[in-house]
């Protein structure tokens, strides 16, 4: 079943019950990345499948950040799933994702931005706010942005870089797609997620809207990261 989130109301998308493809053309999606898109039937015949929502927000906002994590955290809990990978800029969205998550069992790890995103030498995320992720159990990683770095180098050579294609492609699924994916393979990178179903969460600009189920791989073995399932994500952004 799909659902779209109106002002706080979830609707689904589809008259029959046994169909999730009702009223929208989503060959694409399915021709374009294997996501397991949910399809209920009378007999589940996939544990993994049972009785989960797609989540779709009517537009990116921060204000999805709340709904976005407490379905990740109830999502983590159902299926077994032990790390949650949040993408944090300032670091409020990784101290909620924290404070959500805490006393769970739920391993959390925070990824900032690499220092000198936006400014040499500068980095974005509050120390203050950091320290108050960790001592409520998260961990936060600050490293090279996997799509972002060696990319933005490139571009300010007026340079083509094949980290261009993979973002842009994968934005086509929303900016919060794209840093989904990123993150995993950064603190895979860092050795902090096991080759693993994760859930990772992310969003456009503020807060966040995304939250995807991805098995896990570190930046040398890119196209071996699997994005599985799509929790929520914004329809407009």
């Amino acid at each position: 079943m799909f659902a779209i989130e109106t002002g706080g109301m979830v609707h689904n998308t589809s008259d029959n019950p046994n169909c999730c493809f009702h009223q929208f053309d989503c060959a694409p999606l399915t021709c374009m990345l294997s996501f397991n898109i949910i399809q209920h039937t009378s007999n589940a015949q996939q544990k993994s499948c049972e009785g989960e929502d797609m989540v779709y927000f009517n537009s990116a906002r921060e204000d999805n950040t709340e709904r976005t994590l407490q379905i990740t955290k109830d999502e983590a809990l159902k299926r077994g799933i032990r790390y949650v990978v949040v993408a944090s800029t300032s670091g409020n969205t990784g101290l909620r994702a924290a404070q959500i998550l805490q006393n769970t069992g739920i391993k959390l790890i925070v990824v900032a931005h690499s220092t000198g995103h936006r400014k040499a030498g500068q980095q974005l995320m509050d120390m203050e706010i950091k320290k108050q992720i960790e001592n409520v159990g998260g961990i936060v990683f600050i490293g090279t942005d996997a799509l972002t770095g060696f990319t933005h180098a490139m571009r300010e050579r007026e340079r083509f870089s094949e980290g261009t294609l993979i973002s842009d492609t994968l934005r086509m699924f929303g900016q919060g797609m794209k840093v989904c994916v990123e993150i995993v393979a950064m603190a895979s990178d860092a050795n902090l997620l096991p080759v693993d179903d994760v859930i990772s969460v992310a969003g456009t600009a503020k807060g966040a809207d995304t939250s995807v189920i991805i098995g896990a791989n570190s930046t040398n073995q890119f196209f071996s990261i699997k994005v599985r399932e799509i929790l929520t994500k914004p329809r407009d952004y």
